[in-house]
């Protein structure tokens, strides 16, 4: 074969794929469609909360410090013990050891350590929210100096976020179903779905001081969760 009928047999077969690699090359983005945003939102009553206690000691030396500070925490232990709160719900959040310098502004001198302040504080997880308003009187006169970060939650929290998806989806193909039909055409099948956003409920209160005489009243209110989503449906041809 000449190279003239080589160079005619190659464009021929070129042409006869040509067709069938044009069209495999459809990219699903470049379908007709539409993208519509959708959002969902569940609230729930907590059925749990979270309080944060703390102590704090000051002493002239290290060791003295964390011996009062240790007593203070072993009390607020026992109360959560005593109450019914399982060794599980109970954790230590944070513990820190620091000078305590003398006042010597307006002085050259490097100021003397005048002695160490030691504080630590535990997380403890009530389940029974009706329990709530005694325990945290009692945490106070169980030695804690910083009862605080007051959080409400629920115990199954994934159930109500597969709940607000399901809203979140339902309210994006009503969306774009509205504005299919008053464009006069057909929504189609879903080509694309993605998560956009999801939010957890964050509710914190503050307490501080004491009452004697009765329980702090404590409202937990509600709790929302929400869930947004963006989907491309394809669209054709109105009836």
């Amino acid at each position: 074969m000449t190279i003239f009928g080589l160079r005619t047999a190659t464009f021929l077969s070129a042409l006869l794929l040509a067709p069938f690699w044009i069209g495999g090359a459809v990219n699903a983005e470049e379908l007709p469609s539409i993208t519509v945003n959708g959002a969902g939102a569940v609230e729930a009553r907590p059925d749990m909360a979270i309080v944060s206690a703390g102590a704090d000691s000051q002493a002239k030396t290290v060791a003295a410090a964390l011996a009062e500070n240790s007593d203070k925490v072993a009390k607020i232990l026992a109360l959560a013990k005593t109450s019914g709160i399982a060794g599980a719900d109970v954790q230590t959040e944070n513990v820190s050891v620091h000078p305590v310098y003398e006042d010597r502004r307006g002085n050259d001198r490097l100021p003397a350590i005048l002695g160490y302040r030691v504080s630590n504080s535990v997380t403890i997880r009530v389940r029974k929210l009706d329990r709530l308003g005694g325990l945290l009187d009692r945490l106070s006169a169980a030695g804690a100096d910083r009862i605080g970060r007051l959080r409400f939650g629920v115990s199954d929290p994934e159930t109500l976020l597969r709940q607000a998806r399901r809203r979140a989806v339902a309210d994006a193909r009503a969306r774009a179903a509205l504005y299919t039909e008053a464009a006069g055409v057909a929504l189609g099948r879903v080509v694309l779905i993605a998560e956009t956003g999801m939010s957890l409920p964050v509710r914190d209160r503050s307490y501080l001081g004491r009452r004697e005489k009765a329980a702090v009243p404590v409202a937990p209110g509600s709790l929302e969760f929400g869930a947004t989503v963006t989907i491309r449906f394809a669209i054709g041809k109105g009836g």
